[in-house]
């Protein structure tokens, strides 16, 4: 079987069987056999899983039951699983890469059974966000944009950091030193509402803890993220800043800003901010 190195993830324009084939490949199943029904009970990380391995002729399945569907993100727990229940060794799963592209093709392919409300789930990823962050006391206003949006841009937190940091576990715990985090700014601009200052980060950053962070906390793109941010009283901001106000200006900077919804929020719509 091909390395990992090989095995092109199927994207979010992907078709389910397109995604049967790439874990078929990932968890080494035998000819004839294929990948049935996947099964979320909750939709949470914390709710349990099932993916069903059909025999040839159609007969009674074997399947795969995770307690806890975080465990389809870890290599070890994964590659137990499908030992224990579907005797499979899925070969390819050699690293927290592979088992983290795994799970995320599980979720795409899977039916949600009794899945809670969506925005307790997206506090859930918010609230850890907060926890994990570094807080960046940084300006968002005018004269301050362009810093602050590159500060963002340079931040060393995405997919490629926090698997290099894995692999770093899994080969020598004492030595990997601390895990990646992600960045919030904490605007220290008042706020013409009175409220206290926001907390704010890109909508990529954000996306990436979701999918990538320690806990593998769920699937979901950067458009229905920021959708979530913004029903629970968060707000979405399109960032735009030049390098500087002269015709010598080269550089623009723009992204998609997300300020973190506070207890103190109330659900409000969409609001674009004006570039600067």
């Amino acid at each position: 079987m091909a390395a990992e190195s090989t095995m092109t993830v199927p994207g979010d324009t992907a078709t389910d069987p397109e995604r049967r084939e790439w874990l078929e490949r990932a968890f080494s199943v035998p000819d004839g056999w294929r990948i049935g029904e996947v099964t979320r009970y909750g939709g949470g990380s914390h709710t349990p899983m099932t993916v069903e391995l059909v025999p040839p002729g159609g007969g009674k399945p074997r399947v795969v039951r995770l307690e806890e569907e975080r465990e389809a993100a870890r290599q070890q727990t994964l590659r137990l699983a499908l030992t224990r229940d579907a005797g499979l060794r899925g070969g390819p799963i050699t690293n927290a890469k592979v088992a983290g592209d795994a799970y995320y093709v599980l979720c795409a392919l899977a039916q949600l059974h009794g899945g809670g409300d969506p925005r307790d789930e997206a506090l859930e990823w918010i609230d850890g966000y907060r926890q994990e962050a570094v807080q960046l006391p940084l300006s968002l206003a005018k004269g301050h944009l362009y810093l602050t949006l590159d500060r963002l841009r340079r931040h060393p937190y995405s997919k490629r950091k926090i698997n290099l940091w894995v692999a770093a576990v899994e080969r020598d715990t004492m030595t990997a030193g601390e895990p990646p985090r992600p960045p919030l700014v904490i605007d220290p601009t008042p706020r013409p509402d009175g409220r206290p200052p926001g907390e704010w980060t890109s909508i990529t950053h954000l996306a990436t803890y979701v999918r990538w962070g320690r806990e593998h906390g769920g699937v979901i793109l950067p458009e229905a993220l920021g959708g979530r941010v913004i029903e629970l009283g968060g707000k979405r901001w399109k960032a735009s800043a030049w390098d500087g106000t002269t015709r010598q200006r080269r550089r623009r900077i723009s992204t998609v800003l997300v300020r973190l919804p506070g207890a103190e929020d109330a659900p409000d719509e969409d609001e674009e901010m004006p570039d600067v």
